[in-house]
């Protein structure tokens, strides 16, 4: 049986017997991308004769007349629809284009603007040259009038293929079209407030400046067992800070070997950036500009739409403190509530793990509190565990994280965090139990990660060598002790501010007015080559 590939080939080479070499010219002049066409002569009201454009693109729509034939020719910047009739390029040229013209194929076409009937801006070809001929057909869909684009069902093949969902879903190529232009507006501000961007390095020997598991891999050139792929990009940035480098940041790709959901990807990139002089404060005002200067240049608009959220990006934002969030969700003041009394109340929210177990939930909390602890000791491992044997600022973080974050839909800075979570950042000027951190959540979702960074190399190698301490004792996203990084900090590292934003996050959110309300982007949607299973 033949199949549509060998019928296209075919096609190829009676272009081929009758002079027309589908894959040549090395080179096709435009006058003008297809959107510039549309922006010059949508409204105008000209003769076709005074506007003589040259176009090219793959072809997306086929409509053969007899006489004529329209085609739908597309490029980066939109469609325009091709008229091509015999009394202007000849019967032998038309019934070539005819005979051998698939959807699928790229095709340059020389011809006067006009308008049909129905007022739709059409090229009336004088002229056209077979660009590339597809010999693959596009898993495309059908329609009533003829072969045509439209998105695809199945994402694994999407994501897996991704010059496929480019090619045949407009609003997936939109999106991430506007990725390209969001990341241009991001750097562009950097660029224009004096920061250097530099480079970092992808493979290292010392994972740190995030608890996260690694990807590890070895270096055979120099037999080191084991190597890892970044989890982050901070230690290294501020080494060069140390080095004298007034402000710096990196956009780039990172690597956390962990799970895989509408938000997260195991790669995916982001922003950090480091200034010196400067303290969490000034990082929050960058952290706003980043954010809203990136908007304005992609949308024209500080007002978004994600799903069916309204979110108003209109500074400035709201900053609250983790404890002062905690008490208006919950009612519980967590600077006052006992050890017992928050290990309770982290237990009572694992209502589901507390049936499982046979545990009540109406139990005092000392009576929760023990059986939960004796159901803890019976398991093998941490998966599972109900989180209450841990120190009372991680305990905080957990209740946050659960009871609050999700509900965090317009913008919003939580300051002051538990010392517990981070040993990067520097003591709390005024209460040393907090640290001088801020987490940005929008739509419910961490947006960026910053800190007073801590420079006291002391205090710094002691919490780095408790990290890996930890991390000998199997808590696997702990840190590693990097002794070169604190070496580096032992030179003299001057008050810094530094700054994490999820790039990707950031563009499922300035997209998400592309997508239908009932299904907005995942992570996977906003990046080019997201991680899938192998395909067949």
């Amino acid at each position: 049986m033949t199949s549509e590939r060998d019928i296209r080939i075919e096609k190829a080479q009676k272009l081929r017997d009758r002079g027309h070499d589908p894959y040549h010219p090395a080179k096709f002049e435009r006058s003008d991308l297809i959107g510039e066409v549309r922006r010059k002569y949508e409204n105008s009201s000209e003769g076709a004769n005074n506007n003589y454009v040259s176009i090219g693109g793959r072809v997306t729509s086929i409509r053969n007349m007899g006489q004529s034939i329209f085609v739908d020719v597309q490029d980066q910047t939109g469609t325009v629809q091709v008229y091509a009739k015999k009394d202007n390029i000849g019967k032998d040229k038309l019934d070539t284009l005819k005979e051998c013209i698939d959807v699928g194929d790229w095709l340059g076409v020389e011809g006067p603007i006009f308008k049909t009937r129905s007022g739709e801006l059409s090229v009336e070809a004088r002229g056209y040259r077979f660009l590339t001929k597809s010999i693959r057909p596009l898993p495309l869909g059908k329609s009533k009038d003829g072969e045509r684009f439209s998105s695809l069902d199945d994402p694994g093949l999407i994501y897996s293929q991704p010059e496929i969902g480019l090619a045949t879903d407009r609003m997936r190529f939109e999106t991430l079209q506007k990725r390209t232009k969001i990341i241009r507006a991001v750097r562009e501000n950097l660029w224009d407030k004096g920061f250097d961007e530099t480079d970092t390095p992808v493979l290292e020997a010392i994972y740190g400046g995030a608890n996260a598991r690694p990807f590890v891999t070895h270096v055979n050139a120099l037999n080191q067992l084991p190597a890892y792929l970044r989890i982050s990009l901070e230690l290294p940035l501020k080494r060069l800070i140390v080095g004298g480098f007034d402000g710096v940041f990196n956009l780039g790709h990172v690597f956390r070997n962990e799970g895989l959901d509408r938000s997260h990807n195991p790669e995916f990139t982001l922003l950090e950036v480091y200034k010196s002089m400067w303290d969490y404060t000034d990082i929050m005002n960058l952290t706003e500009e980043i954010i809203t200067n990136s908007a304005q240049k992609t949308n024209g608009s500080l007002v978004v739409n994600y799903g069916n959220q309204e979110i108003n990006l209109k500074t400035p934002w709201r900053r609250v403190t983790m404890h002062d969030i905690l008490k208006e969700h919950t009612g519980v003041d967590i600077s006052k509530a006992s050890d017992l009394e928050l290990k309770a109340m982290a237990a009572r929210h694992n209502e589901d793990t507390l049936a499982k177990a046979g545990i009540s939930r109406s139990l005092s909390d000392s009576e929760l509190v023990e059986a939960v602890n004796q159901y803890n000791a019976k398991l093998p491992g941490s998966d599972g565990r109900i989180p209450i044997d841990t120190s009372r600022g991680i305990i905080t973080a957990y209740l946050f994280e659960e009871l609050v974050e999700p509900k965090l839909i317009q913008p919003t800075f939580v300051i002051d965090h538990p010392k517990e979570t981070s040993p990067l950042c520097k003591p709390h000027r005024t209460n040393p139990e907090l640290i001088e951190r801020f987490e940005l959540f929008i739509n419910g979702w961490e947006f960026a990660n910053a800190y007073s960074e801590l420079n006291d190399p002391v205090l710094q190698r002691r919490l780095l060598e408790e990290q890996a301490q930890q991390l000998r004792a199997g808590q696997e996203e702990a840190m590693p002790m990097d002794e070169a990084f604190v070496k580096a900090i032992e030179y003299g590292m001057p008050t810094t501010g530094g700054l994490g934003i999820g790039i990707d996050r950031l563009v499922m959110l300035l997209t998400g007015h592309l997508w239908p309300k009932e299904s907005p982007p995942s992570i996977r949607d906003v990046i080019f080559f997201p991680l899938t299973k192998p395909q067949d």
